[in-house]
């Protein structure tokens, strides 16, 4: 790897990272073959009939780990388009959060989802069927290599998880054996992505907070739907999570999968900064690149490439960017009763403003003041 690493400058940081973590002690595993940009692996065990001790695997270089409607599925749709970007089977994987432990609830999933254990640090069984979700990138490989008549090839091409239940989705993690007892989880999405790929690129997406709840109540509840019923709904919620606050502190609220349970609204998921901080305590900050809806939605070509560049892939051309920016926003608002009461916005508002208060001084950007634009 170290002799490759030499001859990449483009990607100098991401194999300085690979050779920093396999000379440390950290406990993560090393699924990194030479010559791949890529993290893939050769399957050394047999798990399946269908696995040969030969059988390339790969998992993925990047993670676009949130937030709920806040664009991860049109950017997925928009990346497609770049060539050096493979695409997963699908996109909404959701098995680091959840198919690693329950069964799926469509038939697309089955093939990922592993037996019911909770094992936390399992990388046999169910992982190795996670990685099916790649398989575009192993057959394109195995292409590659027969075209250019090599076993060997500097594969330069790339694939990502874009699943935003990553980010905040700890609910079945708080239930795990080592987290017993913890109002705040100890082992969580963060860690398992670590072990996977410490040297992961993760991209978080968010919007404004108010306008995420409303897009997210819309998209998913499906009747009596409209701005009187949502009012009540947010009401109820915000009633509850400060009720909690006050007694137990936000973390323990967050990451409270009960009260999320009985609330109607999912109120926790615009807390952008509690999981923000909790994946920071995991990975370093340049691993990290923060993509707010707004701008994306204003300057499409110019927050792609910033993408473009955080990937450390190449521009694109003209007919290809035309492509990307033009087509139609995807995974948009499925009905229109007309937009949420001004009370309900008001109220909404002053419950996320501390929050993104935090956000903003964090990531050192005022456009997360929300509440002042």
């Amino acid at each position: 790897m170290e002799n490759f690493y030499k001859t990449t400058e483009k990607w100098r940081d991401v194999f300085q990272c690979r050779v920093n973590v396999q000379k440390s002690s950290t406990n993560v595993r090393s699924f990194w073959t030479e010559g791949y940009k890529n993290p893939c692996f050769r399957n050394q065990q047999k798990h399946f009939k269908d696995h040969s001790q030969e059988l390339l695997q790969c998992v993925p270089y990047f993670f676009v780990i949130g937030f709920p409607k806040c664009g991860t599925t049109d950017l997925f749709d928009r990346l497609s388009h770049h060539p050096e970007f493979l695409k997963p089977a699908f996109k909404e994987i959701h098995w680091i959060s959840r198919y690693r432990f329950i069964p799926p609830r469509t038939n697309r999933l089955k093939f990922i989802a592993m037996n019911k254990t909770y094992r936390t640090k399992d990388f046999d069984n169910g992982f190795f069927q996670y990685t099916r979700v790649f398989y575009p990138m192993v057959l394109d490989v195995e292409v590659e290599k027969l075209l250019k008549h090599r076993k060997k090839i500097e594969y330069r091409k790339i694939t990502g998880d874009f699943s935003p239940s990553t980010i905040w989705d700890n609910d079945i993690y708080s239930a795990l054996p080592n987290n017993f007892n913890l109002s705040v989880p100890r082992y969580m999405t963060a860690d398992f992505v670590r072990e996977m790929n410490a040297c992961a690129k993760l991209i978080v997406m968010m919007r404004d907070p108010v306008q995420r709840l409303y897009s997210d109540y819309l998209f998913f509840h499906a009747v009596n739907k409209g701005p009187d019923d949502f009012h009540n709904k947010v009401t109820t919620a915000i009633k509850l999570y400060n009720n909690c606050i006050d007694q137990k502190g936000v973390e323990a609220c967050v990451f409270n999968a009960p009260l999320a349970k009985t609330v109607q609204v999912r109120l926790r998921i615009g807390m952008y900064v509690i999981y923000i901080k909790q994946w920071l305590k995991r990975f370093p900050r340049d691993q990290f690149h923060f993509v707010r809806l707004e701008d994306y939605a204003a300057q499409t070509s110019s927050v792609l490439n910033g993408i473009f560049d955080f990937l450390q892939i190449g521009p694109v051309d003209r007919n290809t960017m035309t492509a990307m920016v033009f087509q139609n926003p995807v995974n948009t608002r499925k009905v229109n009763v007309g937009e949420m009461l001004p009370e309900t916005m008001n109220i909404l508002t002053d419950f996320y403003e501390p929050f993104n208060e935090q956000l903003a001084e964090l990531l050192g950007d005022r456009h997360y003041l929300y509440h002042l634009f």
